[in-house]
Order: structure tokens, then C-alpha cells, then sequence
């Protein structure tokens, strides 16, 4: 299935949801759009050491706080956000695919424009484009690092909840 279109407002809110969970103290390793061809609809994946740390459940628990308290943009509903470990075998392969260089010039230098060019990896049951990917990092972060995070980010989120 090849990747339907991104809505600019989807695009937007999805710039918005990283930047307002980097303010509340998560740094995702990775986040990008990818439509899930199981359920049939768009998911923003992001992947993070915390998941690991701290467990899904509970780092969803807190998405949907800080959603509720109306720090992360009301387009992003977050059962729509999916969290991965970088652990995860579906992460590691797409790593396999990064850099997504859909960059490339004509013999003439001319830029070869997206409509000319288009790219598009599936990996499991996701598909995306990579221009719906806001990050995407390979490198490892420490344990201690990803503990610090998971402590920033649930005390400001518990904050804002209080």
C-alpha cells in the first residue's frame, strides 16, 4: 500500500506534539508520522529509551495526562500516538533504512523534486513517507539519561495535572 497524503494540519500538530513534549522533558529518539496498514488509519510513532525505563503503560498514562491538561495539541489525540522502544525489531529495522536521502540531483544539478521522486519504506505493518518524519536517530542513550528523562518529564507533567 503506498502512503496516503499527510494533512498539513496533521504535519503541523505533529511538529507541535515534539515540541511540547521536549518542553515537558522527553526527547524522543524518533517520531514520525506512518500509517499502520493493520488498523487501517495514521499513527505518530515515537520511540524513546523511556518506554524501556519506565514501561509503556505508564508513559502512556502520561501522554494522556499532559493531553488532558492541554500541553500537547488537541489534534493528536494519543490513541493515536504509538510508543516504541528502540529495542524493538520493527525500530531496529527501520534504522537499517536511515538515513531516509530522498535528496538527489540530476546530472545537470538540478534538484529532483519530490513529485519526481518518492520514496517509501514499509516495515511490518507501517509505512511511511520520509517527509512525515520529524526525527529519526540512530545512536544510543544511556540508561542514566533516559532515567533522568522519564523523571523530568512524569514530575512536570504530574505538575501541570495538580
Amino acid at each position: 500500500m503506498a502512503p496516503r497524503h499527510l494533512e498539513m494540519r496533521f504535519w503541523q500538530a505533529g511538529q507541535d506534539y515534539l515540541v511540547a513534549v521536549e518542553r515537558l522533558g522527553l526527547r524522543p529518539r524518533c517520531l514520525f508520522w506512518a500509517d499502520d496498514e493493520i488498523l487501517n488509519s495514521k499513527v505518530l510513532v515515537m520511540v524513546t529509551e523511556v518506554t524501556d525505563i519506565a514501561g509503556p503503560l505508564a508513559l502512556a498514562e502520561l501522554l494522556f495526562k499532559a493531553y488532558n491538561s492541554e500541553a500537547t495539541p488537541k489534534e493528536i489525540d494519543p490513541f493515536i500516538v504509538r510508543l516504541h522502544s528502540p529495542q524493538q525489531s520493527i525500530i531496529r529495522e527501520m534504522g537499517k533504512f536511515w538515513p531516509f536521502d530522498v535528496t538527489m540531483h540530476s546530472e545537470r544539478g538540478e534538484d529532483i523534486t519530490e513529485t519526481m521522486l518518492r520514496a517509501n519504506i514499509n516495515v511490518g505493518s507501517l509505512n511511511l513517507d520520509p517527509s512525515w518524519v520529524y526525527r529519526f536517530e540512530t545512536h544510543v542513550v544511556p540508561t542514566v539519561e533516559a532515567g533522568r528523562q522519564w523523571r523530568r518529564f512524569e514530575r512536570n507533567v504530574i505538575a501541570l495535572a495538580a
